[in-house]
């Protein structure tokens, strides 16, 4: 959060993520969205878990009430997944084209889960986790975060919608300069 209020050429500090500051507050209520999104636009190697899905049983239907279904398998997706990359090692599209298909069922409790439909018996997958951690990000990711929330609180703290602008140029091409780098 400092990071931002640099960028954003503010002197005051944040000592604690829950402070009731103005600051805080501001960078707070983009916090948990722009690190979400910022995890999900790019293949962060911090935040990629390889994982074997559990397969789901199908559903009870003494009424014969539920529709046909058009892939023979269902797997949970882990709570922690942001974005699928890839199944059994083919890369899964966002939205999956073929192949396979995210859908959302409710649980026994009524709860609505990410799953996964395919006719893959067995699935591997590989995806992006909610890295809550800040210790364990990637500093392009950290940097990325600090310029996605100077853009996004620059007005609000600072009045001044120039620098949000520049601050959110910033922000889009640090990924696509990052990626650059790895190839």
């Amino acid at each position: 959060m400092n990071a931002a209020l640099s960028h954003l050429g503010i002197r005051a500090k944040i000592q604690a993520f829950d402070e009731d500051s103005v600051e805080a507050n501001a960078c707070r209520t983009h916090w948990d969205g722009l690190r979400d999104l910022s995890l999900r636009l790019h293949d962060w190697n911090f935040a990629r878990v390889t994982v074997r899905l559990t397969a789901l049983p199908e559903p009870a239907d003494p009424e014969g009430l539920l529709p046909a279904r058009r892939w023979r398998y269902r797997h949970a997706l882990p709570a922690d997944c942001l974005r699928l990359r890839r199944v059994n090692g083919r890369m899964v599209d966002d939205p999956p084209r073929d192949g396979c298909e995210l859908a959302a069922e409710k649980d026994a409790d009524g709860a609505i889960v990410p799953v996964l439909l395919s006719d893959l018996a067995v699935a591997d997958a590989i995806y992006t986790a909610r890295v809550t951690d800040c210790a364990r990000w990637d500093a392009g990711f950290a940097d990325a975060i600090g310029r996605g929330l100077a853009a996004r609180a620059c007005y609000e703290l600072t009045g001044r919608e120039g620098r949000r602008r520049r601050d959110r140029a910033g922000a889009a091409e640090r990924p696509r300069r990052r990626r650059r780098d790895l190839h």
